[in-house]
């Protein structure tokens, strides 16, 4: 789930996740607390790496638009995407980039992700990594994406859901590797 603050007792977004069903969504999130709520955006991860496509909105009524989530780097690891915006009546690239202290010790964390408006170098948004939380896994905090419009914040969330789910699901993949080598020895 999805909350405005650690204390909000109504959260304004579900996440569902679903785990080797081909016909529904990886991903999908929803406006509310439960997925009997409107569907706000869905996430397919398709072939080994998990590459992302986002799909915003709901597709039960006809098609919606789908945006790709690409990865590029090895050292350094960068997802980007661009989205069409409204308010600009222009598509523009957006990259998650790793975070090390800098805009994330604002939040008080240490290591986390931005996401970067390319054509001006902006940080809209920062991502903190937590760690020693039982029920969360990160604060999300946007910084300047309130004028990029409704589409881009949906797909800010959901495009951080996807990569985290995606970085998760290796290294499980990795850890039943590792484990089953174990046993061949």
């Amino acid at each position: 789930m999805l909350a405005l603050t650690t204390k909000d007792p109504e959260p304004f977004a579900h996440v569902q996740t679903y785990h080797g069903f081909r016909s529904k969504p990886d991903i999908t999130l929803y406006q509310g607390c439960n997925k009997w709520y409107r569907q706000l955006a869905s996430a397919q991860f398709k072939g080994r790496n998990g590459e992302l496509q986002i799909t915003l909105g709901s597709t039960s009524y006809g098609e919606a638009p789908t945006e790709k989530v690409e990865c590029e780097g090895f050292f350094q690891v960068v997802h980007h995407f661009s989205l069409y915006l409204d308010s600009l009546l222009a598509r523009e690239r957006f990259e998650w980039r790793d975070c090390r202290y800098g805009e994330v010790k604002a939040m008080r964390h240490s290591s986390g992700m931005k996401l970067v408006r390319v054509k001006t170098d902006e940080v809209i948004v920062v991502y903190a990594k937590v760690s020693c939380a039982m029920k969360k896994t990160g604060k999300m905090k946007f910084l300047n994406g309130s004028m990029l419009g409704n589409d881009f914040q949906i797909m800010a969330a959901m495009s951080l859901l996807s990569i985290l789910e995606v970085e998760k699901r290796n290294l499980e993949r990795r850890d039943r590797e590792r484990c089953a080598s174990l046993f061949q020895l």
